[in-house]
């Protein structure tokens, strides 16, 4: 089989949903074939990182809610030191 057939193959042969003749043939051009290889482990490099994002995507939505959180309290803490200030001024005179 050529590359081109054999690539069209692979996503079933990761799967383990393609045929005992698919597999065997894929096989077979994967020994021969550095370039094949070559795409398989690109094909499973991407497929693992696929699975990664969502665990990642979650992990950023954590400090993102962290920092809403202290950036009001820091806006509340700056109004009330404002508000201090002023009538310490106020009550000063």
């Amino acid at each position: 089989m050529d590359c081109e057939s054999i690539r069209k193959i692979i996503a079933a042969y990761i799967n383990h949903t393609a045929l005992d003749n698919e597999i065997q043939q894929v096989e077979e051009h994967l020994c021969i074939c550095q370039d094949c290889r070559e795409y398989l482990s690109h094909f499973i490099d991407k497929k693992e990182e696929e699975k990664l994002l969502p665990s990642l995507k979650s992990q950023k939505s954590i400090p993102k809610s962290g920092w809403d959180i202290v950036t009001y309290v820091i806006i509340y803490l700056g109004i009330i030191l404002t508000l201090v200030i002023v009538f310490l001024f106020i009550f000063k005179k």
